[in-house]
């Protein structure tokens, strides 16, 4: 199938894997950032949630939130048959 693919085909295929390899290592880049930025406050945040609703809901948005990234991006690593460890 490689073999019948046009130049203007390999170029497309070549550019939308750039592309694609591109958002995942900005999407990581962006939440690793915003983590590390949460870091400092964290402990706060964890003791205000004991006391807070509205930040116990928002903490476990969060957990919950980054589960379902997870999940999506090993299901995703399935699909293309990744070998992505799962520590």
């Amino acid at each position: 199938m490689i073999d019948m693919l046009s130049d203007k085909d390999r170029s497309k295929l070549v550019r939308n894997l750039a592309l694609s390899t591109q958002t995942v290592a900005s999407c990581g880049h962006a939440m690793r950032v915003a983590v590390a930025d949460m870091l400092q406050d964290f402990d706060n945040i964890r003791a205000m949630s004991e006391s807070d609703p509205q930040v116990l809901r928002l903490c476990e948005a969060l957990e919950r939130a980054v589960q379902d990234d997870i999940a999506q991006n090993r299901r995703v690593f399935q699909i293309l048959g990744l070998k992505i460890p799962q520590n």
